[in-house]
Order: C-alpha cells, then sequence, then structure tokens
C-alpha cells in the first residue's frame, strides 16, 4: 500500500522553494538598486556599462601621463626629412589595436590644433599616426614654418588629454 504524504508535509516542501524565490528576489532587487545609486552618486545622467567605455579625460590624480617632444628643439632649424622623438611618463607606447589604461601610440598633427579629448584622430593628410610602438619617427614637410602637436592616442587611435607643442623652420 502507498502511503500519501501529510497535508503539512507537502505545505512545508512546496513552501521552501516559494521562500527561497521570494529571498533571491529580494536579494537581487537590493543589489540591483545598491548598484544602481553607486553608479548615479553625483551624476544627473544615466551611463550604460560598455566594453568599449574608456574615459579619455580622466587619468590617475598623483600619476597623470605625460608626453614630452625631445628632438627636435622648439623653433629649430630642420631639413625637409627629419627625425621626431619624444618620451612619455605613465604611458606605454604600444601598436594600435589594443586598448588598456594608459597604453597607446601617438600622433603628430602638423598645422592644425591639437584634437579635443576623445575625437577619433582619422587617416588626415596633416596627421602622422605613429602606432608600432616606437618613440620616434621620421617625417618629410615642405620648406618653411610649421607647428606641430604631438598628442597620445588609444588602441582605437581616440586623442587622449595629453600633448605637446612645438614650432620648426624647414629649410
Amino acid at each position: 500500500m502507498r502511503s500519501e504524504p501529510s497535508p503539512s508535509s507537502s505545505r512545508s516542501i512546496g513552501a521552501a522553494p516559494s521562500l527561497l524565490v521570494q529571498l533571491m528576489g529580494l536579494a537581487l532587487a537590493t543589489i540591483f538598486i545598491v548598484s544602481s545609486s553607486a553608479c548615479s552618486a553625483g551624476s544627473t545622467e544615466s551611463r550604460a556599462p560598455s566594453a568599449l567605455a574608456f574615459d579619455h579625460t580622466a587619468y590617475r590624480e598623483l600619476d597623470p601621463p605625460s608626453v614630452a617632444i625631445i628632438r627636435p628643439g622648439h623653433q629649430e632649424s630642420v631639413r625637409r626629412t627629419f627625425e621626431v622623438s619624444i618620451s612619455t611618463e605613465n604611458y606605454d607606447l604600444t601598436p594600435a589595436g589594443v586598448v588598456r589604461y594608459d597604453e597607446g601610440h601617438w600622433v603628430i598633427l602638423v598645422d592644425q590644433p591639437c584634437a579635443a579629448p576623445g575625437d577619433l584622430l582619422g587617416d588626415d593628410h596633416s596627421l602622422i599616426h605613429v602606432d608600432g610602438g616606437s618613440d620616434s619617427t621620421e617625417i618629410t614637410l615642405a620648406p618653411g614654418p610649421h607647428q606641430l602637436c604631438v598628442q597620445l592616442a588609444d588602441g582605437f587611435s581616440v586623442a587622449v588629454n595629453v600633448v605637446d607643442r612645438i614650432e620648426v623652420f624647414v629649410s
């Protein structure tokens, strides 16, 4: 003969999963509320998380990255083809296509202002990408005065707010 479970035991077995589901829902709701308020603390806008999101203007306050043009010197006379060398601090030069915090490549903007942080640095005739991880490159310019802006960029060629500027005279 088959025995039937008592009504009290079936209710307690059925109640346990229901209680567990309620507790899990409460825990998830709490996590959502806490994470939502943490993300929006001090901000009036909502930001969706993105794998490609990178704040190009915010850097470590104690060790911000910097770039300096080592060669040629400011207002130096140079030949048509000359070497531009830089040094960086707190920013590793890497090949383009890899995006990591405080890593990227650099560009030389010729006779134009430096780009705004976050701007995509495309293939313009007055823009020279140095994206192989090197700290120097040779460039050729027409005779006359030229302004050079060296600017750091991330692996996707997005401008970072780290620049140095010089003027040269090409003979």
